[in-house]
């Protein structure tokens, strides 16, 4: 099953790269772009996709265990290709994250620039 997924980058044009996060919600996306950035719709085929829930988001700091990196290894090396969690932009709007943390999840995306 194909899903319709947003990133939005400060920086630009988005870059595929382990750790990339997306969300359901294109507002979302427009909010983390900010009026400089850019906002990437991915299509990501879920299909043999292994996801795993990520829990122990906290809402003072803004971070979940899924942000760490060694974290993000740890759930690739027990055969994970998404981390799903409970996140917010920093204007406080709620949203899933969806990070991607494996090659095969970066293989099951295409995308087209907004």
């Amino acid at each position: 099953m194909t899903e319709t997924l947003y990133h939005g980058s400060h920086k630009g044009v988005m870059a595929l790269h382990l750790g990339l996060c997306l969300t359901e919600s294109d507002r979302v996306a427009e909010h983390y772009a900010g009026m400089s950035g850019s906002v990437t719709t991915v299509e990501l085929d879920w299909t043999d996709l292994v996801i795993e829930a990520c829990e122990g988001y906290d809402h003072d700091t803004n971070s979940c265990p899924a942000d760490d990196e060694d974290y993000q290894a740890a759930a690739r090396d027990r055969g994970v290709d998404v981390l799903v969690y409970e996140d917010e932009d920093e204007h406080g709007a709620q949203h899933e994250c969806y990070r991607l943390v494996s090659a095969r999840a970066l293989a099951a995306i295409t995308t087209e620039e907004d």
